[in-house]
């Protein structure tokens, strides 16, 4: 949920539709191909008015854009909320949004 208005400069969230697939994941962790998606898929800034929601599956790749500081950017305010089946089987009972690489990272 945006509690502001995000623009461009503020580094909106990028959300590459169509890639929540097994194919497009082995893709982007593929070093050979990685570029070549990045490069060819259709992407999208979360551009949001204030109380615009954007909702996805957290499977769907998607990062952070720049954020331009002082020249328009400064913070983003957002409420952050994700849900997750808490006793599941199969491949998509505990998907989270964040990468396994990154997961213990800033622990």
């Amino acid at each position: 949920v945006a509690l502001q208005s995000i623009s461009p400069e503020m580094g909106p969230t990028w959300f590459l539709p169509g890639t929540h697939s097994e194919a497009a994941h082995a893709a982007f962790d593929s070093r050979d191909r990685k570029d070549a998606l990045l490069a060819t898929a259709p992407n999208a800034p979360a551009l949001l008015s204030t109380g615009a929601v954007a909702l996805y599956d957290s499977r769907l790749l998607h990062c952070g854009g720049g954020n331009r500081g002082e020249d328009g950017g400064g913070q983003r305010v957002l409420f952050y909320l994700s849900f997750r089946r808490a006793r599941g089987s199969g491949d998509n009972s505990h998907v989270t949004s964040i990468r396994p690489e990154y997961q213990s990272v800033y622990d």
